[in-house]
């Protein structure tokens, strides 16, 4: 999953199209806040296997948590994750 800008080629091939030619394949994202939180929350888990869904590798520069969603009313759909 990546951010559909990996598939702009107006400077000549696209990050998405470079990725591709070194075996590293990208779904488009869309930028709807529910369905990305909904995604976090499920790679969270762990796969029929027991294996990890998500990989945090040493080297990766930028560990920050997100950002957390604003403030709900209480009940609000959006803000229940499970």
């Amino acid at each position: 999953m990546a951010d559909p800008a990996i598939w702009g080629a107006s400077r000549g091939d696209s990050i998405a199209d470079i990725a591709d030619r070194y075996g590293v394949y990208f779904e488009p994202g869309d930028h709807q806040r529910l369905p990305g939180w909904m995604q976090v929350h499920y790679r969270l888990a762990f796969d029929a296997a027991g294996l990890p869904m998500l990989y945090v590798f040493r080297n990766c520069r930028d560990t920050r948590p997100p950002p957390l969603p604003p403030h709900g009313r209480a009940g609000d759909s959006f803000f229940r994750l499970s």
